[in-house]
């Protein structure tokens, strides 16, 4: 036994001197036999070795890389100062960005920046604020998007008193909302006229400049839906709204994006993704990656290849399926769960058999930057109905319908009466950019993904 021990201790110590820190790390965890004092000395001797590379790391501006490294050192339970530094420096530089995200106004920066933290339990006087903070303007924007410009501007306010000396980001937001609220009050009036006097191409006209003020005003949202929803075959009032397709307006020209959002109102946002190979990889100014997402995981972490016969995943860093750890391609089954690093899960689905448009599930507490209930992987078609033969259950949509992809574009058909941006869906019509589509009491509308993405 004890020249095993010896072994052992040689062999490690010669894949520390070597620089093979993972193997010497794995090989100490591995050990089932009470600890010495051997083991104790090669604990430290690795401790140390893996928070100098961090340091290392961290003198090429390679944050994620040295916060691994300090993970892995902290797992020896070694209690080293050195360790404790090491999570003290840059605990306080990630607080010091996300100081800076929020002085610039960057809140989606900021929100990765902090779920970033929590995720590596980084601890912080300053921790608890910069959360509150960053939550409080988050509010603000929402009370906006909303048309409640009081709270709105009373969110905002809460946030320039916190961030004094640092407020030029909540400075210029609260005086582009004074503007907003401003403009919101000069055509509110007419829009309220409109409804008096049932001037239909009136109150659609009017409420979707509102809704570019306040996109999620209930009142004018609901009344805007009322109106269409009545106009819903009668061909007499519908023929005042429709105009000749070669006069459609620059917003509504065909969509080219490669992602787009699909926004369902008052049932969830998907983000679909319509190339072949997507890359996932943690959401950050230079990501390089078309599916970001916030979480501590690496910049291309991997990789999903959709093939004629189905899905492979390309694990670029440490990667599990349904539990086990893969090194090399491997296939996906219809239903997996996949691991990216320690704590981010994403059920991967593919819904319908002979579909290979697959479905993402978050099955953590990690979204792309702009927070979604799902990804689709949009293959050919996507189906949309309140029955199990859909890609997306939509509660309340009693007829299929089928966004599919042509050469031209996304062509849009229903089983049911639709209308798409005001104009009632006779034969498969090429979707706008910013197209607004109602079945019944179901609105979906869309909207380009990678401005908001920041790709």
């Amino acid at each position: 036994m004890a020249n095993n021990t010896d072994s052992f201790y040689q062999k490690t110590k010669a894949a520390v001197e070597e620089g093979r820190l993972d193997e010497a790390l794995q090989a100490i965890l591995s050990q089932k036999s009470t600890v010495n004092s051997k083991t104790r000395e090669l604990a430290s001797i690795v401790a140390n070795a893996l928070a100098h590379r961090a340091d290392r790391h961290l003198s090429l501006d390679d944050e994620d890389a040295a916060w691994v490294d300090l993970v892995r050192a902290e797992s020896l339970r070694t209690n080293l100062p050195r360790i404790e530094k090491l999570r003290s420096t840059l605990t306080k530089l990630m607080v010091s960005r996300a100081q800076n995200c929020l002085k610039e106004g960057d809140l989606r920066q900021c929100e990765e920046v902090l779920g970033k933290l929590r995720d590596r339990n980084g601890k912080s006087s300053e921790l608890d604020t910069l959360v509150a903070t960053c939550l409080t303007w988050i509010e603000g924007r929402e009370f906006a998007e909303r048309g409640e410009f009081q709270p709105a501007m009373a969110s905002l306010e809460r946030v320039r008193r916190r961030l004094i000396g640092n407020e030029s980001g909540v400075l210029a937001e609260m005086e582009n909302l004074s503007i907003k609220k401003r403009d919101f009050e000069l055509i509110k009036p007419r829009f309220n006229e409109a409804v008096s006097k049932k001037d239909i191409p009136r109150i659609i006209e009017i409420a979707n400049q509102l809704l570019l003020i306040a996109p999620m005003e209930h009142s004018i949202n609901r009344t805007r839906k009322a109106f269409l929803r009545g106009m819903e075959g009668k061909s007499n009032d519908l023929s005042i709204l429709e105009k000749p397709e070669e006069n459609e307006a620059p917003s509504n020209r065909p969509f080219n994006h490669t992602s787009f959002f699909l926004w369902i109102d008052g049932v969830a946002g998907f983000l679909v993704l319509l190339e072949n190979k997507v890359s996932i990889g943690h959401a950050g100014p230079d990501n390089g990656v078309n599916l970001p997402w916030v979480a501590d995981i690496g910049r291309v972490h991997a990789s999903l290849v959709r093939q004629k016969e189905g899905f492979i995943i390309q694990p670029h860093m440490h990667v599990a399926i349904d539990g086990q750890v893969i090194t090399q391609d491997s296939i996906l089954t219809k239903d997996s769960v996949i691991n990216l690093g320690d704590t981010c899960r994403i059920n991967f689905k593919l819904p319908q058999k002979g579909s290979l448009t697959a479905v993402l599930l978050p099955s953590s507490n990690h979204r792309p930057p702009v927070p979604v209930d799902g990804i689709v992987l949009l293959s050919q078609s996507l189906i949309l109905w309140d029955n199990d033969a859909s890609h997306i259950r939509v509660p309340g949509l009693e007829k299929k319908m089928v966004i599919y992809r042509t050469p031209q574009g996304l062509n849009i058909k229903s089983e049911g009466v639709v209308m798409v941006d005001g104009k009632k869906l006779i034969a498969p019509k090429l979707l706008g950019k910013n197209a607004v589509v109602m079945s019944g009491s179901v609105t979906f509308s869309l909207e380009s993904a990678p401005e908001r993405l920041g790709l």
